[in-house]
C-alpha cells in the first residue's frame, strides 16, 4: 500500500468559502496494465498523433503498437518515454509517444503497453489538412463541485452522450477546471475514468481552469494555488507558447481554423510565476499576427465578459481582449461563470453591429456537477442561460464561411443554435442590434451598470453626472445593488458592506435635487472602478 500523504481533517477552500473534510485515498490507482490512455496533439494534426498513459511503477518501458485501418495487424512500433508522475497517492509512471508521418486523413488502430500488458485496442483518425468542414466538441467545467466528494458522474454522463450523439467529432476541448482540485489523485482518477472511450479515440486539446492550481496546504489548513502540475503532466500539448508557461499556452492549426490557447489564471500563479500576463500579450500578437486561417478561435478560461452576479475579470480583459480585438478573432470560448451566454459582437468593449467589427465571446457552461444559482444576464449579452437542471455540451461545426455552435443539454435537449456566416458578415444575433430595451439610442441621459447590469431608467435612482470632469453615481441605489447599507451622517455617510462598515468623506460626496451622490475616488475607495462608454452612454462600474 503506498504510504499516505493526506491526512484526515477539515481544509476550508478559500477560494469557495466550502469546507472539505479530507478522504483517506488509497494508492495511485495504477496497475502494470495500461490506463488514462489519452490522445493529443503536440505537432501536426494530420500527420502526427501523441499518444500518453499511465501504468505503476514496476512497468518501465512503453510501446505504442499501431497500423492503418481498424483492425490491428503487424505494424509500426514506437517507443514512448517515461516519467515519474507524484500526486497525494503517490507515485506512478507516465508514458508518452508521438507517432509521426503519419498519412492526413487516415484511421488508425492502436494500442499501448510494455510488450506483455497491453491496453484495450483504439483508433483514431488524423486530420484532413484540406478540411473545409468538420465538427468538434466543448466542454464548460466538468469539476466536482465540493473537494471531498469525487463525484464525476455528471462529466461521465456528459461526455459519453455527447460523443454517442456526435462519433464524427474530430477533437474535443475541456475548458478549464477539468477537476476540482488539480494536485488531487482521486479527482483526475475519476475524471479520466469518466472520460474513457473518448479520449482515447479522439485528441482532447485542455484548457487550463484556476481549479487545476490549486493544492492542499496540510500545515494552514486551506488549499494554495500554483503552478498546474499535474494538468501539465498528464496533458501533452503543443509547445509552442511562451517559455515559462509551455504546454499552458499553446496554438495549432485544424482544417481552416486557428486555434490559441491563453492561460488566465494570474491570481493563482502569479506569487510562483510573476507576471504571466505580459508574456502572453507579447506571444499572442506574434501567435495571431502571422496566422493565414479563416477563422481564428481564442479559448482561455475566465472569461472577461461574465454572467456572475459580482465577479468581473478586468485585468484578463486588459490584457487579453484588446489584441484578439486587434487581429479580429471570430470567438472567444471561456469557462469559469458555468452559464450558456455569448455577446454581441465587441470591439474595445463597444457593442458592434456586424460579426466582422469585433469579437463575439461566448461562455461554454458546464459539463460536470457544479451550478452556480447568480448568474445573471448583461448588457453585453445577446443570450444567456443558466443549466441549473442538468450539465450541457457545444458542439462546433465548421463549414466553409459559416461557422454554427449548437448547445445541447445532457440529455440532448437542445438549448441554443448560434451561426456566424462570414460571406454575408451576419449572424444569428445581428438582427437584435442594438440591444432591445437597453439601447442607449433610447436614453436621453447617461444610465448606471453595476457588474454589466443595467440600473433601470424606469427605477427611482438619480441618473450618473459629470460635474467638473468627475462622475458620481446615485449612492443609495449603488449600495441597494450591492446589498450594503447606506446612512449619512453630517457631511459624511457610512456604508457598510461584507461585514465592514466605511466612512465615505465629504470630498468624494455630492448632493444633487436632494439625491446623494458618491464620487468615482469613492467607488474606488471601495475597490471599485468606473469607466464611461461614450459611444453607450453607459457608466460602467465593476471591482
Amino acid at each position: 500500500m503506498q504510504r499516505l500523504m493526506w491526512v484526515v481533517g477539515v481544509w476550508c477552500l478559500l477560494a469557495l468559502g466550502a469546507v472539505w473534510a479530507v478522504a483517506q485515498p488509497v494508492g495511485t490507482g495504477a496497475r502494470p496494465v495500461p490506463d488514462h490512455v489519452l490522445l493529443s496533439w503536440t505537432g501536426n494534426p494530420a500527420t502526427t498523433q501523441t499518444i500518453s498513459w499511465r501504468t505503476d511503477t514496476t512497468v518501465t518501458s512503453g510501446l505504442v503498437e499501431y497500423s492503418m485501418g481498424i483492425t490491428l495487424t503487424a505494424g509500426h512500433r514506437v517507443t514512448a518515454t517515461k516519467a515519474d508522475f507524484t500526486t497525494d497517492l503517490g507515485t506512478a509512471h507516465l508514458f508518452t509517444a508521438t507517432l509521426t508521418g503519419l498519412t492526413p486523413n487516415t484511421a488508425y488502430v492502436y494500442h499501448v503497453g510494455d510488450g506483455t500488458q497491453w491496453s484495450d485496442t483504439h483508433t483514431f483518425h488524423t486530420a484532413n489538412p484540406q478540411a473545409g468542414s468538420f465538427q468538434f466538441l466543448v466542454f464548460g467545467d466538468s469539476q466536482s463541485g465540493i473537494p471531498d466528494q469525487v463525484n464525476y458522474e455528471p462529466w461521465r454522463t456528459t461526455v459519453q452522450h455527447a460523443f454517442a450523439k456526435h462519433p464524427h467529432a474530430r477533437f474535443l476541448i475541456n475548458m478549464g477546471d477539468l477537476v476540482e482540485v488539480g494536485q488531487s489523485g482521486a479527482h483526475w482518477n475519476a475524471w479520466f475514468e469518466a472520460a474513457h472511450g473518448v479520449i482515447d479515440t479522439i485528441p482532447e486539446m485542455a484548457v487550463q481552469g484556476n481549479h487545476e492550481t490549486y493544492r492542499p496546504n496540510i500545515a494552514a489548513h486551506s488549499l494554495d494555488a500554483g503552478k498546474p502540475v499535474n494538468f501539465s503532466a498528464q496533458f501533452p500539448l503543443p509547445q509552442n507558447g511562451p517559455a515559462e508557461l509551455q504546454g499552458q499556452v499553446y496554438s495549432y492549426d485544424y482544417g481552416n481554423v486557428h486555434f490559441a490557447v491563453l492561460d488566465s489564471q494570474e491570481e493563482e500563479e502569479q506569487p510562483v510565476s510573476g507576471d504571466i500576463l505580459a508574456v502572453q500579450q507579447r506571444w499572442l500578437d506574434a501567435d495571431l499576427a502571422v496566422s493565414q486561417a479563416r477563422w481564428k478561435l481564442v479559448l482561455f478560461h475566465k472569461t472577461p465578459y461574465y454572467t456572475k452576479a459580482s465577479r468581473a475579470n478586468e485585468a484578463i480583459k486588459a490584457a487579453f481582449c484588446p489584441i484578439i480585438e486587434k487581429y479580429h478573432a471570430n470567438l472567444v470560448f471561456n469557462g469559469h461563470d458555468h452559464s450558456i451566454s455569448r455577446t454581441y459582437a465587441i470591439a474595445h468593449d463597444t457593442l458592434m453591429a456586424r460579426p466582422s467589427q469585433g469579437t463575439i465571446y461566448l461562455t461554454t457552461g458546464r459539463s460536470g456537477n457544479k451550478a452556480y444559482p447568480d448568474l445573471t444576464k448583461k448588457y453585453w449579452n445577446t443570450f444567456c442561460y443558466n443549466p441549473q437542471d442538468q450539465p450541457v455540451y457545444l458542439l462546433v461545426t465548421v463549414e466553409g464561411t459559416t461557422l454554427t455552435v449548437t448547445t445541447y443539454k445532457q440529455d440532448e435537449t437542445l438549448v441554443d443554435t448560434f451561426t456566424i456566416d462570414q460571406t454575408k458578415d451576419i449572424d444569428s444575433d445581428t438582427a437584435l442590434y442594438p440591444p432591445p430595451n437597453t439601447s442607449w439610442v433610447q436614453f436621453a441621459q447617461p444610465i448606471l451598470a453595476v457588474y454589466g447590469n443595467l440600473l433601470s431608467p424606469t427605477m427611482i435612482y438619480h441618473a450618473p453626472l459629470l460635474r467638473d470632469g468627475v462622475w458620481y453615481v446615485d449612492a443609495q441605489a449603488f449600495a441597494a445593488y450591492l446589498g450594503a447599507t447606506l446612512t449619512p451622517q453630517g457631511d459624511t455617510a457610512i456604508i457598510a458592506m461584507a461585514g465592514k462598515s466605511i466612512v465615505i468623506p465629504a470630498s468624494q460626496l455630492l448632493m444633487d435635487r436632494g439625491t446623494l451622490l458618491l464620487s468615482a475616488d469613492g467607488l474606488k475607495a471601495l475597490g471599485f472602478s468606473s469607466t464611461f462608454h461614450a459611444e453607450n452612454n453607459i457608466l460602467s462600474v465593476v471591482k
